[in-house]
């Protein structure tokens, strides 16, 4: 009798973990397929599709994985082939930029600096502190707004700098000395 009523639960914990891994997959809002979605993981993944629900990333992988989150009210854009990343809301802060000023470059913008006096004796120090053959690029020349800076011609250039390339970027990102 025991063995009986053993074999019962068996059974129906056994049915119960079977019917389980068929219950039913949350419906997806959106579903992006048909392209290559790069998922920026550790490993670079790339998948084939990607579902969305409450502006949320649920499933991320082949179609066949991700379609199973298909409901009657979601919304499938077919990539067509293109690719699909992880994107950002950019407010025009050029990012790139940024990048280069505050890792690459001496700033020398008007917001720090407003004398052309004051400025020079910057670029001057710099090169003194410099290796010789030493790139040096500053940012930020404005003689428009910063008072009694005047454009140097080359030949000021090479007597300041003799013995290290420079790259003076104004304000303007396409003016250059």
């Amino acid at each position: 009798m025991f063995c009986k009523k053993l074999k019962g639960i068996f059974i129906i914990l056994s049915l119960a973990f079977i019917f389980s891994g068929c219950a039913k997959k949350p419906s997806a809002d959106t579903i992006f397929y048909h392209g290559t979605i790069l998922t920026v993981d550790k490993n670079m993944t790339e998948a084939q599709a990607v579902a969305i629900k409450d502006g949320k990333i649920i499933t991320v992988g082949s179609e066949k994985e991700v379609l199973r989150h298909r409901g009657q009210a979601t919304k499938m854009v077919d990539l067509k082939g293109k690719t699909l990343m992880p994107g950002f809301v950019e407010t025009h802060s050029h990012p790139y930029e940024k990048m280069v000023i505050e890792n690459f470059t001496t700033d020398i913008r008007p917001a720090f600096y407003r004398d052309g006096a004051e400025i020079m004796r910057v670029i001057k120090d710099r090169i003194a502190n410099a290796k010789p053959g030493e790139y040096l690029v500053f940012f930020g020349w404005d003689p428009l707004v910063q008072k009694g800076l005047k454009n140097p011609t080359i030949q000021e250039l090479d007597a300041m700098a003799p013995d290290n390339p420079l790259f003076i970027w104004g304000t303007v990102i396409t003016s250059l000395l």
